[in-house]
């Protein structure tokens, strides 16, 4: 009966979790910090759903198992919000670089003084697109892509560039390499910051678990406690009546089967105290393991993005002005940008 029921109460705490992160999803894309924060809502009330219809889950196991349907569906929203900030990102580039694509199908570039001309309006669709809201988590994945391919393009127009001496496009390739240096830290740091977020939702959640888990033992001992009362009153009662009706040796027995239901009472909430902080030490110890891996993957990115080699702020370039802002807020550059842009 109690399996019966407590497979109930996590497939109703599924649902109410499921039913509100379809909603969200219809606003993908959407930024890391607001997915975690709808994720912990929409947790906490399906754990209190959970928590109203279970019935003696006093290992915990069906708590568990609703909380690992729960992570692996917010796994599943995260690629869905992945995917659609991805799509929504490559959409807007495709359109900001339309023109520039027809150029180079018209061969606009290929001309003496074209590769200036290029790098002008790529500067122009970079600092559009950084400038577009609503890119979501894989804004600087995608922009990195971008540049990877838009430099192929850049280093053909480049070679063929008559007006630029060797000189001046072993420095144009020099700088191609800082802006796509740039914007892979970029993208590492973007990936390092949802990864905090990660965490500090992981935090949050596992605090929210454990106040609702203490509040329903609270509440279970509560009514342990009033149904013993009544029980006892009512054997008080019975008593009360035997040595009315000058049932002595009835009345003292029923002494003794008080004082035995009082140790078992006694025994009972000491086992329920028991089983409670089994299964908080249960759910501390999955929430450990969870930050740890977080901790250890957020260290060796870190460590990556450390042993990467700063590119040179250059005024000329826009585009690496652009980047370099991006990296630890503008500060993790080697000089500072002077171009007059608004970056």
């Amino acid at each position: 009966m109690a399996k019966i029921e407590n497979e109930s109460a996590v497939k109703e705490g599924l649902e109410v979790y499921q039913r509100g992160m379809e909603k969200l999803k219809d606003s993908f894309p959407l930024e890391l910090k607001d997915v975690s924060s709808e994720h912990q809502r929409l947790s906490s009330l399906a754990t209190q759903t959970f928590m109203k219809r279970s019935f003696k889950d006093n290992e915990g196991i069906f708590m568990k198992c609703l909380e690992e349907h729960i992570n692996k569906l917010f796994d599943g929203y995260l690629c869905q919000n992945q995917e659609a900030s991805k799509k929504r990102c490559e959409n807007l580039l495709s359109s900001l670089c339309a023109p520039m694509t027809e150029k180079i199908k018209k061969g606009f570039y290929a001309k003496s003084g074209g590769y200036e001309l290029f790098s002008q309006d790529l500067e122009v669709i970079v600092k559009e697109y950084k400038m577009e809201a609503k890119k979501g988590v894989k804004a600087e994945d995608t922009l990195e892509e971008f540049l990877k391919q838009k430099f192929v393009d850049s280093k053909a127009i480049l070679q063929a560039d008559k007006k630029l001496t060797e000189k001046e496009k072993k420095i144009m390739e020099e700088r191609e390499k800082s802006v796509l240096l740039a914007q892979v830290i970029n993208t590492k740091e973007q990936k390092q910051q949802q990864l905090e977020e990660k965490m500090k939702a992981e935090r949050r959640s596992n605090k929210e678990r454990m106040k609702q888990m203490k509040e329903k033992m609270d509440e279970e001992i509560r009514l342990q406690r009033e149904e013993a009362k009544r029980t006892m009153d009512s054997k008080l009662r019975v008593q009360a009546d035997l040595l009315e009706k000058g049932f002595k040796e009835k009345a003292d027995r029923m002494t003794k089967e008080m004082e035995d239901f009082r140790k078992k009472n006694k025994e009972a909430e000491k086992n329920s105290d028991q089983l409670f902080k089994n299964m908080i030490e249960n759910m501390n110890k999955r929430h450990d393991e969870t930050i740890k891996l977080m901790m250890r993957q957020h260290s060796e990115q870190m460590n990556v993005i450390m042993s990467m080699p700063r590119p040179e702020s250059d005024s000329s370039s826009l585009i690496l002005c652009l980047l370099l802002a991006g990296l630890g807020g503008g500060s993790l550059g080697s000089g500072s940008c002077s171009f007059p842009c608004s970056c």
